[in-house]
């Protein structure tokens, strides 16, 4: 039993985001643009139809590279608490983001 009181502590669960990892291959220990990459490729050829997500430990990703990674099909990456995600043109079109709110 763990004696804490609610509000006492900074962490809380991701629940939904650790059920979506579950579905996707595992994003740790891809270290390096190259390698990441590969591995969006690869999961996009064999999963033309779903999502991959990864949280690099490398610089954050520009622009150039989510359209280098994945140009044609949604991509998204998080970082590993889901605070801070990068999207290229796609996804924004797909979420209906590209032109603001209508």
């Amino acid at each position: 039993m763990i004696d804490a009181l609610s509000g006492l502590n900074g962490a809380y669960p991701h629940l939904f985001q650790g059920g979506i990892v579950l579905s996707e291959p595992s994003p740790f220990g891809l270290c390096g643009h190259e390698v990441l990459r590969r591995a969006i490729a690869d999961f996009s050829a064999h999963h033309p139809d779903l999502g991959f997500q990864s949280d690099p430990e490398d610089a954050p990703l520009g622009r150039e590279i989510l359209y280098e990674f994945c140009p044609d099909n949604p991509l998204m990456i998080t970082s590993v608490g889901y605070h801070t995600p990068s999207a290229n043109s796609a996804a924004l079109q797909r979420a209906a983001l590209m032109h603001g709110r209508q």
